[in-house]
């Protein structure tokens, strides 16, 4: 009698553990698609800072360019028309980073792949190996 309760607390031992797995691998999932959708809220919140950034840019080199006392530099001793050439929107920032955003992504699905993967041979190991499955 006390042999067959051990047995089933043992059962239930593992059953519990293969279900323990399970939530982390999908707790990982849900962390990985959590993460993306904060990224893109970033990079939104970027792209409309240096929107503006441009903008106000623009007004200055524009009063810049149409004043004749200012043919070369502004009051704060700026070269505007270097400054002006060097003035990058924030679409040529972002393709100046495009090949260090592929190696993230690489890196990032390379993980969760084998998160996924060691998971899921983790679960059938352990499931295969106490008959659970």
């Amino acid at each position: 009698m006390f042999r067959l309760a051990g047995e089933k607390f043992l059962d239930m031992a593992k059953k519990l553990e293969i279900i323990g797995l399970s939530l982390l691998l999908f707790a990982f999932g849900w962390e990985c698609f959590a993460q993306t959708l904060f990224d893109n809220k970033i990079e939104s919140l970027l792209v409309e800072l240096h929107h503006k950034t441009d903008i106000l840019w623009e007004s200055k080199y524009a009063d810049f360019t149409q004043n004749a006392n200012n043919t070369t530099s502004s009051i704060a001793f700026v070269d505007m028309n270097m400054t002006n050439g060097q003035w990058k929107s924030y679409e040529q920032i972002r393709e100046d980073f495009s090949m260090s955003d592929e190696q993230e992504d690489f890196g990032q699905m390379a993980r969760i792949v084998m998160y996924i993967s060691g998971s899921i041979c983790v679960i059938l190991a352990k499931g295969l190996k106490k008959g659970s499955l």
